[in-house]
């Protein structure tokens, strides 16, 4: 098998992720649903395996809203992603026929669809007529349409930022409205983002918007499935591991697809031995870790820090270097953030909030201790913090 470093896997190399593509089907029986977990952790991968295994009575349609900078933009690419499907998929398009009209595409040399003229000034109310439409057309057809929006946090962003924040707010409060409406009940959301919904719900002062959707995570991989993606990884650079090898490989990585790329990537880089214990294995993730070729592309969640905590950003890295050294309990981590920040009790709470919701720490309560979530990231994390942190 070729694998190729952070590209587009093909469905039938998509493994292990099966029982949570189960899990979100299920949840779509009776919610919409959100999932936040860091860049390159496999969403966009989950949301095309679960398009391929639509259940029946179901539709799925999936597109990625990253680069809309405007209302009118989320409500184009949810347009195009209607339109784009073919054999029963097309059925939709009655409800969508008095809406759009056709639009010149001079980057592929085509025809796309857009919203027509008469209503392209109201995109907001344009979108709540689709979905109207639509479920006029799903409950006629006795049909249920699942509308997959990747990277839906980066596009309200963008939205704010271009359109102002009230047409942020506008959004999802109509999303949050039609979800919630007898117009649409045969419509289910699912919404994701490497940028935490917190983060951009929380600027907006929004967060009572979203906070009905089910959460769904996407778990690392298990032990048999990483010792699997190791194996293919190898093969792909033209090494064959023994099981214990592979395994060694796997359990570094603690089931994370993107480090287990990391790792193979040094080994093909060094041409190094394989390694064939977990103390070996973890001591080529720190190779790799500290190498130059280390880099944003291969750093997805530690490079968020400083644009996502603004004035707390360095209480925040202090936080996460302190844990990283060693597991610290709730008290200690408040006398540090007192004694170098300055920060009352309230405001470190929900900064050790913010850093669990980001999947940087986790929290356990009968010991009222801290510790990485992610073993693996924490040594990413002291790689890149080498010289920079004061424990």
């Amino acid at each position: 098998m070729a694998i190729t470093f952070g590209g587009h896997v093909p469905l039938k190399d998509i493994v292990g992720r099966d029982e949570t593509v189960a899990t979100l089907w299920a949840e779509l029986e009776h919610h919409s649903v959100r999932m936040t977990e860091f860049r390159r952790s496999g969403k966009s991968t989950l949301l095309r395996l679960a398009e391929s295994k639509t259940p029946k009575g179901w539709l799925c349609v999936r597109t990625s809203v990253q680069d809309a900078r405007s209302t009118l933009d989320l409500v184009d690419a949810t347009l195009q992603a209607l339109h784009k499907h073919s054999g029963p998929r097309r059925k939709l398009l009655d409800a969508l026929a008095d809406l759009t009209e056709p639009v010149t595409s001079v980057q592929a040399l085509g025809v796309t669809v857009a919203l027509n003229k008469d209503l392209r000034a109201r995109p907001v109310e344009a979108l709540r007529t689709v979905l109207a439409n639509l479920n006029q057309t799903l409950e006629a057809k006795k049909k249920r349409l699942a509308i997959m929006w990747d990277e839906f946090p980066d596009a309200i962003e963008a939205i704010a930022a271009n359109d102002g924040p009230q047409a942020a707010k506008d959004i999802l409060s109509l999303l949050r409205a039609l979800r919630e409406s007898d117009d649409s009940q045969r419509v289910r959301w699912v919404l994701t983002g490497s940028v935490g919904f917190h983060h951009v719900t929380g600027a907006l002062k929004a967060t009572d918007l979203i906070n009905e959707l089910v959460v769904v995570e996407l778990p690392p991989l298990t032990r048999q499935w990483a010792r699997w993606l190791a194996e293919s990884l190898l093969l792909g650079i033209g090494r064959e591991a023994q099981p214990v090898q592979s395994q060694a490989l796997a359990d570094a990585s603690g089931g994370i697809p993107f480090v287990l790329e990391l790792m193979v990537k040094q080994v093909q880089s060094d041409k190094a031995a394989l390694p064939e214990t977990l103390d070996a294995a973890n001591q080529l993730l720190r190779t790799a870790a500290g190498g130059l070729a280390l880099g944003a592309n291969w750093t997805p969640l530690l490079e968020r820090v400083d644009g996502r905590y603004q004035d707390q950003a360095a209480a925040a890295e202090d936080v996460l270097d302190l844990v990283a050294r060693t597991p610290a309990g709730a008290a200690e981590i408040r006398r540090v953030l007192a004694n170098y920040h300055a920060v009352d009790g309230r405001v470190a709470g929900r900064l050790l909030d913010l850093l669990c919701e980001d999947h940087y720490l986790t929290y356990q309560p009968d010991v009222d201790m801290y510790w990485w979530r992610h073993a693996p990231l924490r040594v990413l994390w002291q790689a890149r913090r080498q010289g920079k942190a004061k424990w």
